[in-house]
């Protein structure tokens, strides 16, 4: 008998009823979670004071934590009236996966693997070890996530990153100046998970960077010299994050937003003087029956004095029907937006078609803002999402570009972290 049959009898209406008492918690069906991480994730707990939608939030939390396949969260009547027990059943995903990782567009074409694990240790601990080669980048990156440290509040990521790329800049779709940037390094970041929802970061970006101008450029900008100097990077960056939101087999709902601060000073043994700010807002809707999904996301990114391969660049994924990275500035306000509707759905795979608009301003304060800075894409797109397995897989995006009136294209099969 689930939760709101239990206390319905009562012959209330919902906001009427009373609060109830967890006297037990009931697991089954995890192999590998461990019975701490799922309290955890749901943040149920033996004494605690609840009310029925408790235990819908705590199913999708399950089931939003990408190593679960489905999951159920039912009470029933307790030792008194005051009291109920709750059975928690849940069937784990492959949390484990090795996958090619590929990209295609009109600014070349690209490919790696990648190795990772979802629920290391079963306390939902992440790591992702990836390589990545085009004839323009290479590519290597391992990462770390722990959600809970020794099951408190701590929480920590850790990036480690090689990159051999050449970065293209382009004057109207034509590519304009070329330069060769190598860095390795380090990103560290401790934090606290303050509640379900809220969360602050403090940490350090350690960089060793190598930057240099290929050939002659036809651009009419002139690079500010101190931009494509050579050193070390090190940065202080602080996060501030809220997250209000699940997101099952590929349908976000709900409601984040992000704050991040980066600020790199030769006070802090850096060869490099700037500052980054971001702020992320998304949002996100599912109705019809869980059927469709909307979402949108709105960013605003400023920086000072940044050094060339620190510079906000849009185009590609992030703006679609334009080239891969195509402007650059040192300001810029993005608004993606974006219609899932299903297509079909296998016993072990989901289609979807996506609908999207991107739009965004990107130029360098010292220019201002004019109308020829803001852009806008639009198009179609498919998702394919396994059902067995913790990440989505494929995609592919055609989107045409309003302003440059170009058609650009893109897959992407691999993972996210």
């Amino acid at each position: 008998m689930i939760f709101y049959s239990l206390i319905f009898f009562l012959n209330v209406s919902a906001w009427q009823l009373p609060i109830v008492i967890i006297e037990e918690i009931k697991i089954t069906g995890n192999t590998s979670t461990r019975d701490a991480e799922i309290l955890r994730i749901t943040g149920l707990r033996l004494g605690q004071q609840i009310m029925p939608e408790v235990l819908d939030r705590a199913k999708n939390d399950l089931l939003s934590a990408s190593i679960f396949e489905s999951a159920a969260v039912t009470a029933t009547k307790g030792s008194t009236s005051e009291n109920v027990k709750i059975a928690i059943e849940v069937k784990e995903k492959l949390t484990w996966f090795i996958v090619p990782n590929l990209s295609y567009s009109s600014s070349g074409f690209g490919g790696g693997a990648a190795y990772g694990e979802s629920n290391l240790f079963g306390m939902a601990k992440k790591i992702l070890a990836a390589g990545y080669a085009s004839s323009k980048n290479r590519t290597a990156i391992l990462g770390y996530r722990d959600p809970s440290i020794a099951g408190s509040s701590a929480i920590l990521a850790v990036d480690g990153i090689f990159r051999w790329d050449t970065m293209i800049e382009y004057d109207d779709g034509n590519e304009s100046r070329r330069v060769r940037v190598i860095e390795y390094g380090v990103t560290l970041l401790p934090g606290v998970q303050w509640s379900q929802h809220f969360s602050t970061s403090i940490g350090v970006f350690l960089r060793k960077v190598k930057q240099n101008q290929l050939g002659t450029p036809t651009s009419s900008r002139i690079l500010d010299p101190y931009s494509l100097n050579d050193g070390n990077d090190i940065s202080a960056i602080a996060q501030f994050n809220y997250q209000d939101s699940t997101s099952i087999d590929g349908l976000f709902k709900g409601f984040e937003m992000g704050l991040e601060s980066q600020i790199s000073d030769n006070r802090f043994f850096s060869d490099f003087e700037y500052f980054r700010q971001i702020i992320r807002l998304k949002y996100g809707l599912v109705f019809l029956n869980d059927k469709l999904s909307y979402i949108n996301q709105v960013s605003g990114q400023f920086g000072r004095t940044l050094p060339y391969y620190r510079e906000l660049m849009v185009g590609g994924d992030n703006l679609r029907g334009y080239k891969s990275r195509e402007f650059r500035g040192d300001t810029r306000y993005s608004l993606n937006q974006e219609l899932m509707v299903p297509l079909y759905s296998f016993k072990r795979a989901i289609t979807r078609v996506a609908f999207f608009w991107d739009s965004s301003a990107m130029y360098f304060k010292d220019r201002k803002f004019n109308r020829d800075v803001w852009r806008n894409g639009v198009g179609v797109g498919g998702r394919l999402y396994f059902k067995g397995i913790a990440v989505p897989l494929i995609g592919y995006d055609l989107g045409y570009g309003l302003e440059q009136k170009t058609l650009e294209h893109y897959i992407n099969v691999g993972v996210s972290f």
